[in-house]
């Protein structure tokens, strides 16, 4: 419960933001709780598999979740990283 979401009169649970059946304000500025476009249709697609919970039983989300694990895993390992000259080597240990 926040300060802009006081405890209901009739004793019962306050809605919490982004929570299923709620407008889907995560409370995050600029964030509506709704998958959007990241930048990478990888990531933008797996997201967009959040929307599948949605009316299955509680049971079947892990299968979708492991799914989007997947795909978010894939998606990372696929990205070129290219090591900073700077950085400092393995082992190094600040302050010597």
């Amino acid at each position: 419960m926040t300060q802009q979401d006081p405890a209901p009169a009739d004793g019962s649970a306050p809605a919490t933001a982004g929570a299923p059946g709620t407008s889907g304000n995560t409370g995050i500025p600029g964030n509506t709780g709704t998958p959007g476009n990241t930048g990478d249709a990888r990531v933008d697609e797996a997201l967009g598999q959040l929307a599948d919970l949605e009316g299955l039983p509680v049971h079947e989300h892990p299968a979708i979740f492991g799914q989007m694990y997947e795909a978010l895993t894939g998606a990372l390992g696929a990205l070129e990283v290219t090591p900073d000259p700077a950085a400092p080597g393995p082992g190094h240990a600040p302050g010597r």
